[in-house]
């Protein structure tokens, strides 16, 4: 077992709903048996030359296994037939980025690297707060928040916001 998965399990070992489960993305058995009976999973891969693969293949099981929905922090939806609620919350910049990726610029070059101009606004969120929001939305119900949405559902809406006709919004919408 990793270093992490030992600090991980110790910190959360008496927590009611809560279970560190160690696997591999090779043999997905282990994770499909700890997941039985719920209905919500947070999924965080940090395999970044492989996620969408790794990330398909844990939803396909997950909810093959019965999860209704997953919460996932990209920005991705992964369509597959019979795919439960997917949700993702796509944050700008987390602030812990500065840890994992600034500080061997600043700590070597004593620069800070980025591709826009130096007075570029960016957004920027604390992991606190984007791990808050996720707690709330995995405890509410499934149905509370929203899923992808076709061009068509997507015309419907801004439809119904601008109190416009659907075939005007969506025509508009046309190439």
């Amino acid at each position: 077992m990793s270093e992490h998965v030992y600090i991980i399990g110790e910190l959360f070992a008496n927590h009611p709903k809560l279970r560190v489960v160690q696997g591999d993305w090779g043999n997905l058995k282990p994770f499909e048996e700890s997941i039985v009976g719920h209905t919500h999973l947070l999924l965080v891969v940090h395999d970044f030359q492989n996620v969408v693969k790794i990330e398909t293949a844990i939803a396909r099981k997950a909810y093959a296994t019965g999860i209704q929905q997953i919460r996932n922090q990209r920005n991705q939806s992964r369509p597959f037939p019979n795919r439960g609620a997917y949700v993702t919350l796509r944050s700008g910049r987390f602030m812990a980025n500065n840890d994992t990726f600034e500080i061997k610029s600043i700590e070597f070059l004593n620069v800070i690297l980025d591709t826009v101009d130096p007075d570029t606004v960016e957004t920027w969120i604390s992991t606190n707060d984007a791990c808050l929001t996720t707690a709330n939305i995995l405890q509410d119900p499934i149905d509370k928040h929203g899923d992808a949405l076709t061009v068509s559902e997507r015309a419907t809406l801004l439809s119904k916001a601008a109190r416009l006709l659907h075939k005007f919004v969506y025509d508009f919408l046309q190439p």
